[in-house]
This record gives structure tokens, sequence and C-alpha cells, in this order.
């Protein structure tokens, strides 16, 4: 999508003085997830980082947005290769998530998924499987281990197993 198709957007969320809020944040976690399928890093972590500011300053990180935010923030460092800052944030978003209440949720999915890749990256297999599994228990439990995103996680069990060496499993 071109620049140019967010910045009405954005030019209105400041015209009616809504950047700075939630939906600001919302916006700016949506077009840093934007510039991470666009693999442009540095632009996705400006966005994020200045939406996690955002609910900072309103001590609002403990939010769906909240965890999300961190969780892409993750993700954007890890693509950059920056595995400590990485691991930061998604602990940080583990925590929020906690908080929050919101653990089972799809975002909780989500966030159990992107560790537990992280950790299958950093070889650290076991780490991974059980970030995974954890994963499927809540799709399990919420009755979606038959959707995309359940097939997806299977998928990345199956490569966890077979980085095992357990092709029994896989």
């Amino acid at each position: 999508i071109p620049a140019s198709s967010w910045e009405m957007p954005r030019h209105i969320l400041e015209e009616e003085g809504a950047l700075l809020t939630q939906t600001g944040a919302e916006f700016r976690a949506r077009v840093g997830e934007l510039r991470i399928a666009q693999e442009r890093f540095a632009e996705a972590l400006q966005e994020l980082e200045e939406g996690m500011q955002i609910l900072e300053s309103a001590a609002s990180i403990e939010s769906e947005v909240g965890v999300a935010l961190l969780m892409s923030i993750g993700v954007a460092y890890a693509e950059l290769d920056e595995v400590v800052k990485a691991q930061k944030n998604f602990e940080r978003a583990r925590k929020a998530l906690q908080s929050s209440g919101l653990p089972d949720s799809e975002v909780g999915t989500e966030l159990l998924t992107k560790i537990g890749e992280l950790q299958l990256q950093q070889g650290n297999v076991k780490t991974a499987m059980d970030e995974f599994e954890t994963a499927r228990g809540i799709l399990e439990r919420r009755g979606a281990l038959q959707t995309r995103r359940g097939a997806e996680l299977l998928v990345k069990i199956g490569i966890a197993h077979v980085q095992d060496d357990n092709l029994d499993e896989a």
C-alpha cells in the first residue's frame, strides 16, 4: 500500500486530536504491522514505539493493543537479528497479557507462537515446543485448532519435532 494511502487517515486523526489517543496507538500498530510485512523494519519500529509511548502515557499497556504493539516490536527486532531486544519485548508483552486477563485470547496465541518461533530460531527446541503446546492448548479450549491459525501452529510444531530429530512426532 503506498504511503499516501496512510497519510489521509493519519491527517484525519491528527486534525481530530486523536493521533495521541488509544485510536492513534491502534493506527500506529496497524501501520507498524504493515511495515513489518513490507520488511521495512526500521520504519515499523518507529511507528510501533510511538504507539507504545502513547499507551505508556495513558497507562494502558495492559490491553490487547498494548500486547499487540509489544509483540510487533519484538517481531521487528527479531527480523533485525536483535534477539535480546526481541525477547525483552516479547516478555513485556507476556506480562501485559497476563495482567490484562487476556491470556487465552487470539493475541495470546499469536504471542506464544512468536515467542516459540524465536526460540526455535535460537535452537531452543524444548522451550519453543513448550510455547507452541501452550498456544495449541489455547486454540483447543477456544475450539479454534481447526482454523488456519491452528494449521499454521501445527506445522510449526512439526518443524520443531524435525529439528529435535523426533521424526515419529513430526
